[in-house]
């Protein structure tokens, strides 16, 4: 299981979801796209890769070991860039 990293917040501005740091002075926050708001707001209430690949699978008509794997890959992004954290 992954979870977001406690120095990073989430900001919801309409429909459009935000990352930010707590400890970024100059306000800076990453845009994600809809995709990366789907898995972020999953991550958010525990849900686990299977539950990532499933919601992902679904919500874009993919393979669900396609989703996975995309899956896979993007949370080693969020965790090379310190904005995921894996739980034990």
């Amino acid at each position: 299981m992954y979870k977001l990293n406690s120095n990073f917040k989430v900001d919801y501005v309409g429909s459009q979801i935000y990352l930010r740091s707590n400890s970024s002075i100059n306000g800076q926050a990453v845009l994600l796209n809809e995709s990366s708001q789907l898995i972020v707001k999953l991550l958010e209430i525990g849900a686990d890769i299977n539950q990532l690949a499933q919601a992902l699978a679904k919500e874009y008509a993919l393979e669900l070991q396609d989703a996975k794997s995309d899956i896979l890959d993007f949370v080693q992004e969020l965790m090379e860039a310190g904005l995921v954290e894996a739980l034990d």
